[in-house]
């Protein structure tokens, strides 16, 4: 998932609410964490 998620997704949507990978300000590790895990994910499909 990795590979299409990065390039089809996160490239496209980077820094955007849309994108699981990027961070949202204030959060933290561990809530960023299991967004951009599962988000990524989802993503990908």
């Amino acid at each position: 998932h990795f590979y299409i998620e990065h390039n089809r997704g996160h490239h496209v949507r980077v820094a955007t609410a849309e994108d699981p990978a990027s961070s949202r300000f204030g959060e933290t590790f561990y809530e960023f964490l299991p967004r951009c895990v599962y988000g990524s994910i989802r993503s990908a499909w």
